[in-house]
């Protein structure tokens, strides 16, 4: 079994407002079994001191174009349109497959850094996006 206690944690649950300091979190198989002020009466294999730390659900970006971080600092600063049609899409036209897959690679990972957990794509190439998930 592989459990985890986060302790000392600040808990923010989006329940009701309800708001734990210096709490403790227990995962067991990647579900959370256990949230309270008090310690748990049970044993987890791992150990986490939460201290100064807060705990939230993660988050869900719900509109991404995440292969786009690629395009991240071109024509900074124009009007949308001048932006998209006279940088982005003569860009687009080049990519390959294997250049969105990168791409979703480096973004996953900023996501990941940054504690989104769900995102929902609408850029071309999606097979390699879902693959970049895997």
């Amino acid at each position: 079994m592989n459990s985890l206690l986060i302790k000392n944690a600040n808990i923010i649950t989006m329940c009701n407002g309800i708001e734990l300091y210096s709490s403790f979190l227990g995962i067991t198989s990647g579900i959370i079994d256990y949230v309270s002020d008090k310690p748990p009466k049970s044993q987890y294999d791992m150990t986490f001191d939460a201290q100064n730390a807060i705990v939230i659900p993660g988050f869900v970006n719900a509109h991404t174009h995440i292969p786009m971080v690629m395009f991240r600092g071109v024509a900074d600063d124009i009007p949308l349109e001048k932006w998209l049609y006279d940088h982005i899409f003569p860009l687009e036209e080049k990519l390959t497959p294997d250049d969105v897959y990168s791409a979703a690679k480096l973004a996953l990972s900023e996501m990941i850094a940054g504690g989104t957990t769900c995102f929902c794509d609408m850029y071309f190439f999606s097979e390699q996006i879902i693959k970049a998930t895997m």
